[in-house]
């Protein structure tokens, strides 16, 4: 279901999880390692390594992305808030560029205006 965004599904199956609370964390161990490999193909991609603007930019998509699915499927229980980030500084912290890209991208942001950016 993470594989192919099925995220009506994922709310089908969280709504029933949900009333055995014991039973989430078995969500959650399948979300954080779709997270993680997701993430670790944007920080081990030669090509996005050369462009820091692009690395950062495909950061901020899965970011938006799981966001949604956090939002959309499993009404942003603060569990899976908390499980997500943790998926998120996992693999950011193992690449040495992320913090450089992360920083020239909101450089280069800045320099332009921001503008037309929410």
């Amino acid at each position: 279901m993470f594989l192919h965004s099925k995220l009506e599904e994922l709310a089908l199956m969280y709504r029933i999880f949900k009333r055995v609370e014991n039973t989430l964390k078995f969500i959650i161990a399948k979300m954080n390692p779709y997270i993680e490999g997701r993430g670790e193909k944007i920080i081990n991609d030669e090509a996005l390594k050369k462009d820091p603007i692009e690395f950062t930019k495909k950061l901020l998509e899965l970011k938006s992305e799981m966001d949604k699915m956090v939002e959309f499927s499993f009404q942003n229980d603060i569990r899976f808030q908390k499980s997500r980030d943790v998926s998120f500084q996992n693999f950011m912290n193992k690449s040495v560029y992320t913090p450089n890209y992360i920083a020239s991208y909101c450089d280069n942001e800045l320099r332009k205006g921001l503008k037309g950016v929410s």
